[in-house]
Parts: C-alpha cells; sequence; structure tokens
C-alpha cells in the first residue's frame, strides 16, 4: 500500500503532518512579519510554491521537468533570497551569481537524491524527472552540473572563496 511507502505514516497520521504544517507555516510567517514585509512576502510566496508543489490538482512534483526546478528553487533559491532579505541587504550582481551558483550546485544535488527513489516512484507510478532519464543518465546530468556550477565559482568567486572551497569539499 501506498500509504506504507513512507516511514513516517507508521507514527503519525497524514491529519497530523497536515495539522503541524498549518501550525509551522503560520509560526514561520508571524515571525517573518515581524522581520519585514519582504521576508513575509517571500515566506508566504515558499509557502504557495510548496503547496502548488505538493497538493493536487497541481501537484508539480509529478510533472518532469518541474520537479527537479521547483524542488531545486524550494531548497536552494528562495531560502537564500529570504536569507538575503531577512539580514537587510539588497539584491546585487555578486548575491545574484552566488544564487545561480548554489541553485546549479543544489540543482545537482536534488537529481542525486531523487534517483534514490526511482524505483519506488516507478512502482506506484509516479512521473519524475529522474524516472524519465533513469539512473545512469540521472548521475551524468548531476556530475555535469557539479562541475559547471564549480567552474562558475572559481570564475566568478576564485578559487580561495569560502563558496568555491565548500563546494569543492562538498
Amino acid at each position: 500500500r501506498k500509504k506504507n511507502a513512507m516511514l513516517f505514516h507508521r507514527y503519525t497520521s497524514s491529519e497530523g503532518v497536515l495539522l503541524i504544517s498549518i501550525f509551522l507555516s503560520i509560526l514561520g510567517l508571524v515571525s517573518l512579519w515581524y522581520v519585514n514585509i519582504s521576508a513575509f512576502a517571500i515566506g508566504l510566496l515558499i509557502i504557495f510554491i510548496g503547496l502548488l508543489y505538493s497538493i493536487p490538482p497541481v501537484r508539480l512534483k509529478t510533472f518532469p521537468p518541474f520537479d527537479s526546478i521547483v524542488n531545486s528553487l524550494m531548497i536552494s533559491t528562495f531560502p537564500f533570497i529570504l536569507g538575503w532579505v531577512t539580514s537587510g541587504k539588497s539584491l546585487t550582481t555578486i548575491s545574484i551569481i552566488y544564487l545561480l551558483i548554489f541553485y546549479l550546485f543544489i540543482k545537482a544535488y536534488v537529481i542525486i537524491y531523487t534517483a534514490m527513489d526511482i524505483k519506488t516512484d516507478e512502482k506506484f507510478g509516479i512521473k519524475t524527472s529522474c524516472t524519465k532519464l533513469g539512473l545512469k543518465n540521472s548521475i551524468i546530468i548531476s556530475i555535469l552540473i557539479i562541475f559547471i556550477s564549480i567552474i562558475l565559482s572559481i570564475l566568478f568567486l576564485g578559487l580561495t572563496s569560502p563558496f568555491t572551497i565548500s563546494a569543492l569539499a562538498s
């Protein structure tokens, strides 16, 4: 059964997860409201796109390549921009370069991470970018994207940049 495919369903109900998600979303938005209006707006955007990604009727996580694009945006781009705006800084050319490189690096990670679910997704008939690409192609594309992000990091930020060093170490 599909419900048993996820380990956490053994310990909590879908309703419980939904209630916790709603509570944490409201708590996060209230906190962001006190930071500044831009942070609050980005928080709303994160929640809205998260809903589009996860729940029917849209459920972008089942529409390749949107599953991979949106997933990467949710765990890299939006939190990066939220952190930047929360610090009170304006987006600049260098911050956008950081954002692009970080997005690509996380994109590669998302592809590798979701490639581990290929068999489960295929078993339940879930179409994702990785089920379309297959394991071998997913790994190849992920490695290519990692190399592109590291090359861009070296070119724009330098070899001694903490960002570049972190990417190389990862």
